[in-house]
């Protein structure tokens, strides 16, 4: 979804539609968007707010996010939003960088479970192990959002982290990521009108939500997951059930 203005063009078009001298002063003295302006960080909020809202999928990325042997728990990059479902790729075997499966992620109430039933399996000291659960748990002290897995591995392994992104602070010249220009020059009108005085504090929140929404049914955010979700072969069998359709299921 390429986007037409930069952030001072978009700043510039919304001053224009506001038509006020002394917002126009603080912030675009002769058409030159001051560094401390308001409406930079009003740009910044619409951006935040619907990457958190609506993760959609020109806003994904991946990294190169190896496991170290003997660890269970791994710092997310610093501006993780939220994993790609199942989106944690690492190496089945060791040499092959083409040997990449997926891990899965699991509830923290499921993880657990699965990080008891792991304990009963014998590792013999230098078997390539891989994890094959996670879940995005807590924070550290440093405020860095962790994630764990489960089997602990015993050497290092490569992997490759499938996530959403925050949005990065824009510069004067950058333009962002998002599927309409318009929007974000609404918003920032209305933001202008309640820094006026014109409109009730809360009227650009309100907009915002109803925005997301309505980009969301439009399919502008280019909905990266799945629309169904697939058979869980970790929880239920697979096999040939016509002589009992409920067999899939499982003991009872």
């Amino acid at each position: 979804m390429p986007n037409r203005y930069c952030r001072d063009e978009l700043i510039l078009n919304m001053l224009l539609l506001v038509q006020n001298a002394n917002l126009e002063q603080d912030e675009a003295p002769g058409g030159v968007v001051q560094p401390q302006a308001m409406s930079i960080q009003w740009l910044q909020d619409i951006l935040d707010f619907c990457y958190h809202k609506s993760p959609f999928s020109s806003t994904m990325t991946h990294v190169d996010f190896p496991c170290a042997g003997f660890s269970d728990t791994l710092i997310l990059p610093a501006d993780f939003i939220l994993d790609v479902r199942d989106g944690y790729l690492v190496r089945n075997i060791a040499s092959e960088s083409q040997s990449l499966q997926r891990v899965y992620r699991r509830s923290f109430q499921d993880f657990l479970d699965q990080r008891l039933g792991m304990q009963r399996q014998r590792i013999r000291p230098g078997d390539y192990t891989i994890p094959q659960y996670y879940s995005v748990v807590e924070r550290d002290a440093q405020g860095h959002q962790l994630m764990q897995i489960t089997p602990v591995p015993q050497g290092l392994v490569n992997g490759v982290l499938w996530y959403y992104q925050l949005p990065p602070r824009l510069g004067p010249d950058d333009k962002p990521v998002f599927p309409s220009d318009q929007v974000i020059i609404e918003y920032m009108r209305i933001r202008a009108l309640e820094w006026m005085g014109l409109a009730d504090v809360g009227t650009s929140l309100k907009y915002e939500e109803k925005l997301v929404a309505g980009m969301k049914a439009a399919g502008l955010l280019n909905e990266p997951e799945r629309t169904q979700f697939p058979f869980d072969t970790q929880n239920y069998r697979q096999g040939n059930f016509r002589g009992s359709p409920f067999a899939w299921i499982g003991p009872v």
